[in-house]
């Protein structure tokens, strides 16, 4: 796709990503891999974590390999642990002293007799307790800022409710849905915030698949914490952390270099800008261009070809003929009319290919040229570009992107995470008409696959930590949503959040001394009503002389206020935060915050940097 390259366009990030077999909602896996800018090598450009001894991006949030923007993978020390790319020292310091695994930090001490306790600021911890600040827990309570809690309970003896919690997964395979109770493997707990300070309640497994906070009445931070912080503000007695994906639940990547060989034929005079797309929609495979992968080059003008590439550098799961996995292959080529677009020209499927971690296999995949489908569409690019100054004063509208894909299971209010090559891509650049016309495509899934169109107009706004170069924020306004459902002109569902302040401060501007847990308000937008925000910080990092966005976490919240809790804003770090107006099917936020309809609208506002 190299005339498409040549303009910088590159598909990018949709809800048809394929994520990993372990629980991180959506949003991480995008910044970590869907949006860091390519496949192939591992390196800066191309993995939002850290690269492994054999090359493969790797996600940087795990104690074996830690790390970030593509850095060589580091294993932490055994006291330290990976918190958003970086290890860091567990317990404290400064001069405190423990026993029987205590630990204590800036002249505290902890000595509890069942050993874990943990003391900041002068506090002090007994069996397990955590105190910072100068307050005192005893037998697993939590007090910061002050406060006391003795016995798992509440500062000052306020009573407590149980919050009951479950995670479950549906696995949608091409002969049904697998459900499985998911063992809750991250930190649970939550953040109550009194006055600006907040008191932390930690939770706890129950069943596989369920959980038990005990917090007091009243709204709380509900804090998911996987190397990176999901919070939610709720009031919730009960939180779903269910979720919906494409693939069966035993699919496994590989762990060793495993090569897989395509011997193909059939194909469609091979063009110079041509790619080779593979899917499996039962084992949830899916890899955009293969020749992100692999140096063999297909001769222009080619009917056949042999490709090979090392399978594991993809981090796709394995194939299993005995499990009913297909593999489904399409040749995309480039249009010019009615604008430049790709599209899948040629299909074939492959039945009986199981691979073996470690082992190399091969397929022999025969092509055909389908009679195209056509996809008439009227979108009004010029209204996504108009919001571009409620994105951000200096953003600059830079392209859009639309999408044509499919998502085995879908419905307007459930959107299963991952789905299939895509069918149709067609990159706009920005300042031009709206778009207009018909565009062609092959389908190869069956008519059982429901089809999405995604539309995003995007944004890029300059960010900048102390002492570096600058670089790019990408932002967007989009819309999700069933091909079926689209009629007539696709435009924006929603605009931007408005007047976003920081402390009651405009933040559109460099904001200082915000404090760690600034306030952040907002306005509704003048477009759509959202059934949700969410709040995303990232840490403005100079690692040699180039700025690097670091998540820090998110809150995902209803109305349009947040405290932000503990761990997203650093002592003396900068900041970048965006604020996202969402509408996800009317999912409920408070009591299924990762939730995903596949009718999806979304717009986002830049503010910051703000300091601490």
């Amino acid at each position: 796709m190299g005339l498409l390259f040549a303009l910088g366009f590159k598909p990018g990030c949709s809800q048809r990503v394929t994520l990993a077999r372990f629980f991180i909602p959506a949003l991480l896996v995008a910044l970590v891999s869907a949006c860091s800018g390519g496949g192939g090598k591992c390196s800066a450009t191309s993995c939002g974590g850290c690269c492994d001894a054999e090359g493969v991006c790797q996600t940087g949030l795990t104690d074996n390999a830690c790390g970030t923007r593509g850095t060589t993978c580091s294993p932490c020390t055994a006291n330290e642990t990976c918190n958003v790319g970086t290890c860091t020292r567990i317990g404290g310091t400064g001069g405190g002293t423990a026993s029987a695994g205590g630990a204590g930090g800036a002249g505290g001490s902890a000595g509890g007799s069942a050993g874990g306790s943990v003391s900041t600021g002068g506090g002090s911890a007994t069996g397990g307790g955590v105190a910072t600040g100068g307050g005192s827990a005893t037998g697993g309570g939590v007090a910061t800022g002050g406060g006391s809690a003795t016995g798992g309970g509440a500062a000052g003896g306020v009573p407590l409710r149980t919050v009951q919690g479950r995670r479950s997964v549906d696995h949608v395979t091409d002969t049904g849905i697998q459900t499985t109770n998911d063992a809750i493997g991250f930190a649970v707990s939550a953040q109550v915030e009194s006055s600006g300070s907040f008191t932390q309640y930690s939770g706890s497994a129950t069943t596989p698949g369920m959980f038990t906070l005990s917090v007091p009445s009243g709204p709380y931070y509900f804090d998911l914490f996987a190397g990176y912080h999901y919070y939610t503000l709720t009031s919730s007695p009960t939180l779903d952390l269910s979720q919906v994906y494409v693939g069966r639940a035993d699919a496994v990547p590989a762990t060793a270099a495993t090569t897989l060989q395509l011997n193909v034929s059939g194909l469609h005079a091979w063009g110079p800008q041509d790619s080779l797309s593979l899917s499996s929609t039962n084992a949830g495979m899916l890899i955009d261009d293969v020749s992100d992968y692999s140096s063999d080059v297909i001769s222009q003008g080619a009917t056949t070809a042999t490709v090979s590439f090392d399978y594991r550098a993809t981090g796709e799961v394995m194939l299993s003929a005995t499990r009913g996995d297909t593999l489904v292959l399409t040749q995309n080529t480039v249009y010019g009319a009615p604008v430049p677009y790709v599209s899948a020209v040629a299909t074939a499927t492959v039945t009986g290919l199981t691979q073996t971690s470690g082992q190399p296999s091969a397929v022999n995949a025969v092509f055909t040229t389908p009679a195209p489908n056509s996809l008439g569409l009227n979108v009004r690019t010029t209204l996504f570009e108009a919001m571009r100054t409620e994105v951000h004063p200096q953003a600059v509208a830079t392209r859009h992107q639309i999408l044509l894909y499919g998502v085995p299971g879908a419905t307007a209010t459930r959107g299963p995470l991952g789905g299939t090559a895509y069918l149709a891509y067609i990159p706009m650049a920005a300042g031009g008409p709206d778009l207009s016309g018909a565009f062609e495509y092959a389908n190869p899934y069956p008519s059982s696959v429901p089809l999405v169109l995604d539309v995003a107009g995007l944004f890029t706004v300059q960010v900048q930590a102390a002492g570096a170069a600058a670089t790019t924020l990408t932002v967007s306004a989009s819309s999700t949503q069933l091909l079926t459902n689209v009629t007539g002109a696709v435009v924006p569902q929603l605009s931007p959040p408005r007047n976003v302040l920081v402390n009651g401060m405009a933040a559109n501007v460099p904001v200082s001394s915000v404090g760690l847990n600034p306030t952040i308000t907002w306005s509704a937008p003048v477009t759509g009503t959202p059934d949700r925000y969410i709040v995303t910080v990232y840490r403005l990092v100079n690692q040699g002389g180039q700025t690097v966005l670091q998540p820090t976490g998110t809150v995902r919240v209803k109305g349009t206020r947040v405290v932000m809790p503990p761990g997203l804003v650093m002592t003396g770090a900068q900041h970048t935060v965006v604020v996202s107006a969402v509408i996800n099917g009317g999912i409920d936020v408070e009591a299924t915050p990762f939730g995903n309809a596949v009718t999806q609208h979304r717009a986002d506002a830049v503010v910051g940097p703000i300091t601490p």
